[in-house]
């Protein structure tokens, strides 16, 4: 669970909700601190036994190295050697105890033997003889075994003990094998944490410098007032059961609805709120306190004590100058202090779109590969050179691109700086939180159809600028490999430049990054919806109608003129190129391509040309001054690109074409309206209408 972002403004202000989050952070930092500590002292703790385990490893290995087998016989076979080199063995002592309580008792009885007399009766001797064979016997069955045993430990102990030593080395192994490929497994995820910490390095880069000028800026005090909500600490004048007294509040006001929210600081009783009427200063010589204003207020009862209806409430501000502060936020009586304004600003009109056009065919033209374009920028001296001289109120745009003092850091800056300056941002102020709340969502799918949704409700110059400028930004990532500006590193530019926060707050600071979400997802979504093979630019003109698409097997149409209608279409092979200008109702129809149709009709007569290569033309024309051209049958026009058929009827042109891959199909109709629809494969669909040359076409977005 996230804080709330800790404002500037409220170091100034030291409210008692910023006291709370203050102390939330510094929980924070104390759970922190003591993280650190626990994964110091817990990443020692596996240093330490990582050297142990490292330590006894290395013991293990010259125990292993320096044991040797003691062998019977004059050599060693190539797996008794291998073996011997690996393992160690312990004995038993189980038939060597035997053969050795054995031999002792043998001899001992061998001895006793030897020394009876000669002297002693036969009957004791054999007797004697007797007991000495059985011990002898004993004593050579005890060492028969013994060296049965010894042979058999030599054989057996090179894989009795062995095998568990194996094991337990292919313990070891396995889990050295266990831990790459838990390495390898853990690759795809240490790049994408690494990716992940690069753009979270680029961001604070980003926003550090913004925080910091904001931290300036609130080191002024009086900037404080222009936020829509002033917030202090007053002292209220109230009246007790034993007499007045002055009680500590923190207070906010709203300027929009002019209500004053009151949170009691010594008591924990309920917040008071009112609804003010007018603000007026407190004359010095009228009260014994300093600093002191009157508020009326709408309500009757106020703090629990009853107050005359319209009577004024006293407040005491900390200061002159904060006094100065609540009574130009509650428009009071007091002189205004002056307000800082923005340094300048400018309008979204016809010489912006003229400045926006240029600058974007300068860049396509001579720097859409350059390293670094729109990241890079220029000097300020020439971009205030530029903007100054191109929005010169006497001769606007009256500026020469070509020549040699433009190049592109200049150009790319002032177009910066233009979407920058303007009163409100590209993408406006009224759907800045609902698109930054669409950035956040874990959906992409939502995400990405109600960034698109939202798109809808620009107003429409700022649809159109938009749609200029992203395909713009699209051309320049297109040449990414050389240019090394991709659709995040685009957006890192262009989000702070279209969107931006009313209020310059640590809160809309830390909301960067999902402007930059808003703009990637606009360039991203433009590359798979807009533009490329089949792709439709809409361009109107007057009060008819201009369309003009472009790619293979595309069509561009183009027209203007009141109620005229004027298409102009190109492309590949079966291409079709359709021209019409002239008066109210006049047709005039240009087609071309192998085996394509040429019309050319003005006027309020029918003028039809057709020619081609193989392939007749059949065209039938009827109606009032109107133009209907039908092409088909066994004599139409058949090509690899489709079939195309024109049909037109009253004073507006209706053209329909179809085919195959790469075909087109327009129809027109109303009244000098336009309307073309299109199909197949590759092909493009426009389908335009309206009265009097009015038209209706897909936004740009798909």
């Amino acid at each position: 669970m996230g804080h709330p972002p800790l404002e500037f403004s409220e170091c100034y202000l030291d409210s008692p909700e910023f006291r709370e989050t203050l102390k939330c952070y510094e929980l924070e930092l104390d759970r922190t601190s003591r993280f650190l500590k626990d994964v110091i002292k817990d990443g020692n703790s596996v240093i330490n036994a990582i050297k142990g385990y490292s330590l006894a490893v290395q013991k293990f290995s010259q125990t292993l190295g320096v044991f040797q087998f003691d062998f019977i016989g004059d050599s060693l076979t190539d797996d008794e050697m291998n073996i011997g080199k690996k393992d160690q063995i312990g004995v038993t002592k189980d038939k060597r105890k035997k053969f050795e309580k054995e031999s002792e008792k043998y001899y001992s009885q061998l001895e006793k033997h030897l020394a009876l007399s000669v002297k002693k009766k036969e009957s004791l001797l054999q007797e004697a003889d007797d007991v000495l064979d059985k011990e002898r016997a004993t004593f050579y069955e005890s060492s028969v075994e013994y060296v049965y045993q010894v042979h058999q430990v030599q054989d057996r102990k090179k894989f009795d003990v062995v095998e568990p030593v194996l094991a337990f080395l292919h313990s070891i192994l396995t889990l050295n094998n266990l831990t790459v490929e838990m390495t390898q497994d853990f690759t795809p995820y240490k790049q994408e944490l690494q990716l992940s910490l690069q753009n979270t390095r680029n961001h604070y880069e980003s926003t550090r410098e913004v925080m910091e000028d904001l931290m300036k800026k609130m080191k002024n005090p009086s900037f404080i007032c222009q936020s829509h909500t002033m917030q202090g600490y007053l002292y209220c004048h109230e009246k007790w059961a034993l007499g007045m007294t002055w009680v500590k509040y923190y207070c906010k006001f709203h300027k929009d609805n002019r209500t004053l929210k009151m949170v009691p600081c010594e008591q924990k009783t309920t917040t008071k709120q009112l609804t003010l009427r007018s603000c007026i200063r407190r004359k010095s010589e009228s009260i014994d306190k300093r600093f002191c204003f009157d508020v009326e207020t709408s309500e009757r009862y106020c703090f629990h004590v009853c107050f005359r209806r319209n009577a004024p409430v006293t407040f005491q501000a900390l200061s002159e100058g904060n006094r100065k502060q609540w009574m130009e936020a509650m428009d009071g009586k007091e002189p205004v202090s002056g307000r800082p304004i923005r340094a300048h600003s400018v309008e979204l009109n016809e010489v912006g779109f003229k400045f926006v056009r240029k600058c974007v065919n300068f860049v396509e033209t001579k720097g859409l590969t350059q390293e670094g374009v729109y990241r890079t920028v220029g000097s300020n001296i020439q971009v205030q050179k530029l903007l100054n001289a191109f929005f010169d109120p006497v001769c606007p745009g009256d500026v020469d691109f070509n020549s040699d003092d433009m190049d592109i850091k200049t150009i790319t800056s002032a177009l910066k700086f233009y979407l920058r300056s303007l009163s409100e941002p590209l993408l406006t102020h009224g759907l800045h939180d609902n698109l930054i709340l669409a950035a956040k969502s874990d959906n992409l799918d939502h995400r990405l159809s109600e960034i698109h949704a939202l798109n809808y409700k620009l107003p429409e110059k700022n649809r159109d600028m938009l749609a200029l400028l992203i395909k713009h930004l699209v051309n320049v990532c297109s040449q990414s490999e050389e240019n090394r500006m991709i659709p995040s590193n685009m957006a890192v530019v262009f989000g702070p430049t279209l969107m931006r926060a009313k209020e310059e707050t640590v809160a809309a600071m830390l909301d960067i990054k999902f402007q930059n979400i808003v703009v990637e997802i606009l360039i991203d979504n433009y590359q798979k919806c807009g533009g490329g093979a089949g792709g439709v630019s809409n361009q109107c003109g007057g009060g008819g109608v201009s369309n003009q698409c472009g790619g293979a097997g595309g069509v561009s149409n183009q027209c203007g003129g009141a109620g005229g209608v004027s298409n102009q279409c190109g492309g590949g092979a079966g291409g079709v190129s359709n021209q019409c200008g002239g008066g109210a109702g006049g047709v005039s129809n240009q087609c071309g391509g192998a085996g394509g149709v040429s019309n050319q009709c003005g006027g309020g007569g029918v003028s039809n040309q057709c020619g081609g290569g193989a392939g007749g033309v059949s065209n039938q024309c009827g109606g009032a001054g109107g133009v209907s051209n039908q092409c088909g049958g066994a004599g139409g026009v058949s090509n690899q690109g489709g079939v195309v058929v024109l049909q037109c009827g009253g004073a507006g042109v209706s053209n329909q074409c179809g085919g195959g891959a790469g075909g087109v199909s327009n129809q027109c109709g109303g009244g000098g309206g336009v309307s073309n629809q299109g199909g197949g494969a590759g092909g493009v669909s426009n389908q335009c209408g309206g009265a009097g040359g009015g038209a209706v076409w897909w936004w740009w977005w798909c």
